[in-house]
């Protein structure tokens, strides 16, 4: 059922898009330009890489042609770019063994639920819960790496023939300080070029008046269809409000507990970031979040090895690993998860 109280909802952008169909019933057009990006892009270093860990396939590049109107050189300009950061954040964690560097760093982060994947939504999306009022940790590679984690899980983990995710952003304790601009660019970047149409809905969650400065900024660096999936809930979200029904279409009846939005903040941890302790995310609960984490990436890891898609994965560390580019994180990781090591 479209939600009729969101404007322009449609499946296939929304929900579910081209990307996932056999390239066979693709128009002959994006099966054209398919061939013509990987012509342009198969020989480039970054491409090879990302190939050999999964990434690459038809289904990955169908999404930067509909992110870019079907056109095969600015797809490829894109697809660049987005390699380009992968291979200096390197987002294909699984964290398997809970003792490992990246799982602690991770956990580390995960404290106060700052980010977070939490089930889905009434169409198969994951639900991604975003907070920058409960960052616990200092700003930068690390925590952008913790990001890029939780987005590749949550389109991991939606519904079968479901390729899109809902992102909730709260905002109800925002202040103009609280992230610097080159984490909030990296981040829009990770969001519309490293995960190009994956985003079905943005809920911009009880925004202030400071939002509105921060907002037009942003704007600048945000495209016209990312800014048409953004829905703003403002105001009274009680039952049988305007913000009430939206929610429903989106969520479900349930969708205070659902997203966490209509629960309070249970937990306190303290936060290197504003030096003093501050409350967790609504409805965060980190010991069952955390064992839900690694349970989902057990679950993971076995559907990758089941598809032949590692970890571990039969490529070597020269082959994966760009040592001019990437930054150097858990190199134990790797060393895991690379058959050979050297």
């Amino acid at each position: 059922e479209v939600p009729s109280l969101i404007g322009g909802f449609a499946f296939d952008v929304h929900v579910s898009g081209m990307a996932l169909r056999p390239p066979s019933d693709w128009p002959e057009p994006m099966c054209a330009a398919l061939r013509e990006l990987k012509s342009l892009v198969a020989a480039d270093a970054d491409f090879k890489r990302h190939q050999a860990l999964g990434f690459c396939r038809d289904a990955h590049l169908c999404r930067f042609l509909l992110a870019r109107g079907g056109q095969p050189i600015a797809a490829a300009r894109m697809l660049r770019q987005a390699l380009q950061w992968r291979t200096k954040r390197m987002p294909y964690w699984l964290l398997t063994d809970p003792e490992s560097g990246v799982a602690q760093a991770f956990e580390q982060h995960s404290r106060t639920g700052k980010v977070h994947v939490r089930g889905r939504d009434r169409f198969g999306r994951s639900i991604v819960c975003m907070d920058g009022a409960v960052e616990n940790m200092w700003y930068g590679p690390e925590q952008l790496r913790f990001l890029a984690y939780n987005l590749e899980a949550a389109l991991c983990e939606c519904a079968e023939g479901v390729d899109k995710m809902a992102l909730i952003i709260n905002l109800e304790g925002l202040t103009m300080g609280q992230a610097p601009m080159s984490s909030i660019r990296e981040t829009l970047e990770i969001l519309q070029v490293g995960f190009p149409e994956t985003l079905g809905t943005a809920i911009l969650w009880q925004p202030p008046a400071v939002f509105k400065a921060l907002f037009q900024v942003m704007k600048h660096l945000i495209d016209d269809k990312t800014m048409a999936k953004v829905v703003p809930i403002h105001g009274a979200t009680e039952p049988g409000t305007h913000n009430d029904q939206v929610l429903t279409q989106i969520f479900g009846d349930e969708w205070r507990e659902t997203t966490g939005m209509g629960m309070p903040r249970f937990e306190r941890a303290h936060s290197l970031w504003f030096g003093r302790e501050v409350w967790g995310a609504r409805g965060y609960v980190h010991a069952s979040q955390w064992a839900q984490v690694l349970g989902r990436d057990a679950r993971r890891a076995d559907r990758a090895a089941a598809a032949g898609r590692g970890p571990p994965w039969s490529a070597t560390w020269d082959e994966v690993i760009d040592g001019a580019t990437w930054d150097g994180s858990h190199a134990d990781f790797w060393q895991a998860n690379l058959v050979p090591f050297r």
